[in-house]
């Protein structure tokens, strides 16, 4: 699985240039970094915490994005991730 994973993410970012993206990102580095060290080393040491980004539009803005009502898995957490974050730049040009 390690192979395959590393093979996939290879075919779309150069090594070290991978960015992890989502609501638990540090946490997900972390568990990269302790379980698979060898995925870990295709991540760029950026990360897009898309949590923050809807709290500062939250917190800075008038504006209003609604988290989808997703169950608490993997994939679901992964839509929904890319759902607000794609709330949150609507309009940002």
């Amino acid at each position: 699985a390690t192979t395959l994973l590393r093979q996939f993410v290879l075919k779309w970012f150069p090594e070290g240039n991978a960015r992890v993206a989502g609501n638990s990102v540090h946490f997900a580095v972390n568990f990269f970094k302790a379980q698979f060290p060898s995925i870990a080393t295709l991540f760029h040491y950026r990360v897009l915490d898309v949590s923050s980004i809807y709290e500062a539009l939250t917190i800075f803005t008038t504006r209003k994005v609604k988290k989808p009502e997703l169950p608490h898995r993997v994939l679901a957490d992964i839509y929904g991730s890319m759902e607000i974050l794609k709330k949150c730049l609507e309009g940002i040009k």
